[in-house]
């Protein structure tokens, strides 16, 4: 425990100052990961490709006109796909720093690989099994649609993901685990009969994640339970977020898998002709520096009509990483924790001022008192962007910590500095903390790893963290939408991530139900919480499980999206954001919208789709709902209605084109109705129910065959 008076020791004695040189290459052309794994390659003993080292793979802006295979052969390194003038390439990591050397290089980035967007809580009463497919519009399935899905454990044999005929639904998977007969990351399985044979994914027998979410978002009819779109085409990718040391796994896997994951899939469905929307359960903490700045840039590229990212928000909304710090306060800090930190690993934080500022770091130790030292802004300037490094010496243990002027996307609101902490080895065995000061006269902010070392407030003047800014990427780009989690009493949940972005963006765009979520459960991995709704496929049990987090509220939205996408398959990212805007429902009415917590509110799947058609326009009178109390069938050209066996008096049915024209009216009494529909052609339809009863009053839509 923390003594309520803290003893500061300056350690100059045990500070040792040295301004690092890099002569061979131009760092800060590479993203910080990457200068890391630079820095490490020559102590790291991996193979890679033919048998030289392991490569690790990587986004390259090349400048215009180069040809980067000429130039990555140079460099024992290889082409793996390209996105206009970013590569995606397998880099020999001994040559990244000369690679960086090469004037037509203009930057070289990889970022850890994202985590999973899960807070695994089984066992909560009244759940919201969002998925059964209850209130959803019979007319609108997915068909037609590739619902895409980046994300880890995988059961390609469970029922969820097969035809009433028993056909499989997935059509294309990459999996990122297994190299292609290239050696280069990701190899695909692009025909059924691959994808049946295979079974599952490497990531299968120790991870359940994916095949939850993608049953969410696109699941089959079983028994009860339905994905948002259950007769779209599935395209899968899957890689490892369950990360387990700092450097890069044995595969050479980062953050650029993720885009090079994107990507496959919209070429799927471009070589097929179909819309796309991928889910994107995953995230991965944001600062100023590893501003993500290439992959952004690439998604942005790829995103388009018929082109859309859903991202799950993030569940670190209980967490602070942000602090601030006013030109007329003395100073303002925080203290830092081990959340995500591995021992000896790395903890950052990233400095953004317009003035002179001094910039105290260090770490809590076991003689109940800080150890700390002070860089300022000044003397980190004359170091003309190289590093400064030092040590501390924390209970007889040297603890590297450098300092760096770098260039990011975040400097044009003032100059960002870097810093970085080896953290002891004991970090992780006591209940003890880091240190961040920030003091001076000028204006300053300061950001910490929300996954790696999230910020805490003690005493003042450390306890100037604030909530917010907690969204991962990419669910903070502009076109990809973000989405957070609710409960079953339309709450926000406390661990979804909330905005705003670091440039004080709005996030997330829209919530939707992520709290005791019932979807699939990856047959291979039947451990921990108990199913329900256990049914036999091909002679073997399945069944479905729980869980919560942002990561189940993600393919609820992409899902509707996808059902979206069959009624518009041009849509763009902007125009689904636009129906988000208008049609999502506000639970807390106290709130303004949009809002850092709710988004624009939750997300109307129904109206949704009346906007995208134009019906709201072209039927005036249409409800904007679906009756709550009223139950609709259709069997070949026989529509049934069955109201409450309550119900009294006289209810009309309306039958309207999709231009708006009124086709048909029907009146009948009791609490059910049978009516032909054998004049009407083949088409969708919108049917207004109007009742004495406003719970049995609304519209539907249906499809005639």
């Amino acid at each position: 425990m923390l003594r309520r008076f803290i003893i500061l020791i300056a350690a100059v004695a045990a500070t040792i100052n040295v301004q690092a040189q890099h002569p061979d290459g131009d760092f800060n052309k590479m993203s910080p990961y990457l200068q890391r794994i630079a820095l490490m390659a020559n102590q790291r003993q991996k193979v890679y490709g033919n048998g030289t080292r392991q490569g690790v793979c990587a986004l390259i802006k090349f400048s215009k006109d180069t040809d980067a295979e000429v130039v990555l052969q140079r460099h024992a390194s290889q082409m793996i796909d390209r996105i206009g003038r970013i590569v995606i390439a397998n880099i020999c990591p001994t040559e990244l720093k000369a690679l960086a050397q090469e004037e037509c290089v203009e930057r070289i980035e990889a970022e850890r690989l994202p985590h999973a967007s899960m807070n695994v809580t089984p066992g909560y009463v009244n759940a919201t099994e969002v998925f059964t497919g209850e209130g959803l519009p019979q007319a609108y399935t997915g068909s037609g649609v590739v619902a895409g899905s980046l994300d880890c454990g995988h059961d390609f044999t469970h029922p969820s993901f097969y035809t009433p005929e028993g056909k499989c639904r997935i059509k294309y998977f990459c999996d990122f685990n297994l190299n292609d007969d290239e050696g280069h990351p990701g190899r695909v399985f692009d025909t059924t009969d691959e994808i049946v044979l295979a079974e599952h994914s490497q990531t299968a027998t120790s991870q359940n994640h994916g095949t939850h979410v993608l049953g969410i978002m696109a699941g089959s009819v079983v028994g009860s339970f339905r994905g948002m779109a259950s007769d779209a085409d599935i395209c899968l990718a899957d890689f490892n977020s369950d990360r387990e040391e700092f450097f890069p796994t044995d595969a050479g896997l980062t953050s650029a898998i993720c885009i090079l994951g994107f990507k496959r899939i919209f070429d799927y469905a471009k070589a097929h002709g179909m819309p796309c929307v991928i889910n994107f359960s995953n995230g991965e903490s944001v600062m100023y520096y590893n501003d993500h700045l290439l992959e952004s840039e690439a998604i942005n590229e790829l995103l388009g009509p018929g082109r859309i990212i859903v991202a799950a928000q993030g569940n670190e909304g209980t967490d602070r990483s942000y602090l601030y710090k006013a030109a007329d306060t003395p100073s303002a800090g925080a203290l830092t924790t081990a959340a995500g930190l591995l021992p000896e690993s790395v903890a950052p934080i990233d400095v953004r001022t317009q003035g002179d500022l001094n910039v105290t770091l260090g770490f809590y130790s076991q003689t109940d008192s800080f150890v700390t030292t002070t860089f300022s802004t000044t003397e980190i300037n004359e170091a003309a962007g190289l590093p400064i490094s030092r040590s501390i010496i924390v209970d007889g243990t040297e603890i590297p910590v450098t300092a760096q002027r770098v260039s990011c996307l975040a400097d044009t609101a003032g100059a960002v500095y870097h810093f970085e902490m080896q953290t002891p080895s004991y970090y992780f065995l006591f209940n003890t903390y880091g240190y961040v000061l920030l003091s001076g006269n000028a204006e300053a902010e300061a950001v910490s790893d929300i996954l790696v070392n999230p910020m805490v407030n003690y005493e003042s003047p450390l306890d100037a963290a604030q909530q917010g800014f907690s969204v991962s990427w990419p669910a903070t780009l502009p076109r990809v939408i973000g989405v957070g989690a609710m409960n079953a009493n339309r709450s926000i949940v406390s661990f979804s991530s909330a905005g705003p972005t670091y440039d004080f963006r709005t996030k997330p765009d829209v919530a939707a139900p992520g709290y005791g979520i019932y979807s699939s459960r990856n047959s291979f991995l039947r451990t921990g919480a108990t199913g329900i709704g256990e049914v036999s496929f091909h002679g073997k049990t399945y069944d479905f499980i729980r869980m919560s987090g942002t990561s189940m509220a993600s393919p609820v939205v992409a899902g509707a999206v996808a059902l979206w996408l069959q009624a518009k398959p041009d849509l763009t990212p902007e125009e689904v954001l636009q129906v988000i805007s208008e049609t999502s429902k506000h639970p807390d009415n106290t709130l303004a919208y949009p809002n850092n917590r709710y988004g624009h509110g939750l997300i109307d799947v129904y109206q949704g789709l009346l906007k995208v058609l134009g019906l709201a326009d072209a039927i005036p009178t249409l409800s904007l709902h679906q009756p709550k109390e009223a139950r609709f069938s259709l069997n070949g050209r026989q529509f049934r209605i069955d109201l409450p066996d309550s119900h009294q008096g006289k209810a009309c049915l309306s039958i309207y084109s999709t231009s708006g024209q009124l086709l048909e009216s029907h009146s009948f009494s009791g609490a059910s109705a049978n009516i032909s529909l054998a004049s009407l052609p083949a088409a969708v339809y919108a049917l207004q129910l109007n009742t004495s009863n406003g719970l049995t009053t609304g519209s539907t839509l249906i499809r005639i065959q």
